[in-house]
């Protein structure tokens, strides 16, 4: 006779997902119960675009190392669409219409929703073409 043999869990294979804040508050909460460490799959899911939020989530990675666990995969989602936003609020002008000021106030205003960050780096921008140019 066959006779089912159970054997013995002695790591955890875990995909935390949620917010950013999500994921750090279940990260620093995490208890390995095993003998082994632990290997987690991290996906932070984001409503809107934001750079910070990457840079964020890899130092979240890079400083987690402890006996506990390691990440062997982590993502970041963001909900809105890019292309559903898109570079062009005025269809009826095309990318090649825009000058290059433009199309770098549209990505700004797309990746950041801190004006005076925008308005410093539009500045320098400025600058960088006056410098290219002259």
């Amino acid at each position: 006779t066959i006779k089912p043999v159970t054997i013995p869990k002695s790591r955890e294979l875990k995909k935390i997902m949620g917010t950013l804040s999500d994921v750090e508050m279940a990260l620093s909460a995490y208890k390995n119960e095993y003998a082994l460490t632990s290997f987690l799959e991290v996906e932070v899911i984001e409503e809107k675009k934001d750079f910070m939020k990457l840079q964020l989530l890899d130092d979240i990675v890079s400083n987690s190392l402890n006996d506990n666990f390691k990440i062997l995969k982590h993502r970041i989602t963001f909900l809105e669409n890019p292309t559903a936003s898109g570079i062009m609020h005025d269809e009826s002008k095309t990318i090649q219409e825009l000058s290059p000021l433009e199309v770098f106030r549209l990505k700004l205003t797309e990746n950041t929703d801190n004006e005076v960050l925008n308005e410093d780096l539009i500045e320098i921008y400025m600058q960088l073409l006056e410098e290219i140019n002259d």
